[in-house]
C-alpha cells in the first residue's frame, strides 16, 4: 500500500503509511527503499542520510542502493542533493572506495578541488591503494600546482599495478609538467607496450 501511494504521488500518506510498518519493526528492512524513493522524491536529504544511518545500525549495507539513488537524482538535475547525500554517507562510512570516490569527484566537480583532494588523501593515508583512488591523487594533486607530490604516489601506483595504461599516461603528464622529459617518455612508452591510446598533446614525447 504504502507503494501505491508513493507511485500514485500521494506522498504524505505514503509516508504514514511506511512510517507505521517502522513503528511496528524497525527492522522491516523492506520498507527503507520505497520510503528513500519518496523522500527523495520530496528532496529530503536529511532523511536519506537517516535511513543509511539507521540500515548500518542493523548491519545492513544499503550502499549501493543510496549511491543509485543519488546518481539517479544527479541525472534529474539535482546534483546539490546528491552532494549533500553522498557527504552524510561518506561521514559513516568512510573507506568505501565507490562512494567516497564519487562523493570527491562531485566536490571536484562543483569546483571544491581542496576538499575533494583532501576527502581522498584521508583514504590514501588509511592504507587504500586502489589504482583508482591513487590515479586521482596524483591527477588532482598535479592540477592543483603540486605535481612533486604526485611524483611518490604515481610510482607507488606502478609498482603496484604496473599493466594500468591510465596511470602511466598520468604519470607520464606530471613528469612533462615538471620538466623531466626523460621521465615522461618512460611511462609513455611502457603506457605504448600495453597498447594504450596516447592523447595527441604526449605522443611528440615518445618521438624526441
Amino acid at each position: 500500500l504504502g507503494v501505491i501511494y508513493w507511485k500514485t504521488g500521494k506522498l504524505d500518506q505514503s509516508i504514514r503509511q511506511f512510517g507505521e510498518i517502522l513503528q511496528r519493526n524497525p527492522s522491516y528492512i523492506q520498507s527503507y527503499e520505497p520510503l528513500a524513493h519518496v523522500y527523495a522524491d520530496m528532496g529530503n536529504v536529511e532523511v536519506c542520510v537517516d535511513l543509511y544511518r539507521k540500515a548500518m545500525g542493523l548491519n545492513i549495507d544499503m550502499t549501493d542502493f543510496f549511491l543509485e539513488l543519488g546518481l539517479q537524482k544527479r541525472g534529474e538535475g539535482t546534483a546539490a542533493w546528491t552532494e549533500a547525500l553522498f557527504g552524510g554517507m561518506a561521514g559513516m562510512n568512510p573507506d568505501h572506495p565507490r562512494l567516497n570516490l564519487e562523493y570527491a569527484m562531485m566536490l571536484y566537480n562543483s569546483g571544491r578541488r581542496g576538499e575533494a583532494l583532501e576527502h581522498l588523501l584521508g583514504m590514501y593515508r588509511r592504507g587504500n591503494r586502489e589504482a583508482m583512488l591513487m590515479n586521482n591523487i596524483g591527477v588532482f594533486l598535479c592540477q592543483l600546482g603540486r605535481c612533486e607530490e604526485a611524483i611518490p604516489v604515481f610510482t607507488r601506483a606502478v609498482q603496484q599495478y604496473p599493466d594500468n595504461p591510465g596511470i602511466r599516461i598520468n604519470f607520464a603528464r606530471t613528469y612533462y609538467t615538471l620538466g623531466d622529459l626523460a621521465g615522461a617518455k618512460e611511462q609513455l612508452l611502457a603506457a605504448r607496450r600495453l597498447n594504450a591510446d596516447i592523447p595527441k598533446d604526449l605522443i611528440e614525447i615518445i618521438n624526441r
